[in-house]
């Protein structure tokens, strides 16, 4: 009884794994893979433009405050003679 069941066992597995290998298409998995690292890099893309305008940005910031350190300087040395 014990080899009949191991029987229909071994036949139920050989059956779901060739159903599982015909519904996996090498061909399309490429085609997934590739069209999921498209959508990766796009995002990547825009992430470093916003992270470039963002340092952009800083670098105006600094530059705007340097020059006004550097205007208020002279003021400052006159009001301490």
């Amino acid at each position: 009884m014990a080899s009949i069941m191991e029987r229909i066992g071994l036949i139920v597995r050989s059956n779901v794994t060739e159903l599982a290998e015909r519904m996996e298409d090498p061909e399309k998995v490429i085609n997934q893979t590739i069209a999921d690292a498209m959508v990766t890099l796009t995002k990547l893309r825009q992430e470093s433009g916003e992270v470039f305008e963002g340092e952009t940005q800083a670098l105006r910031q600094v530059e705007a405050l340097s020059r006004q350190v550097t205007r208020r300087m002279p003021a400052q040395r006159s009001h301490v003679r």
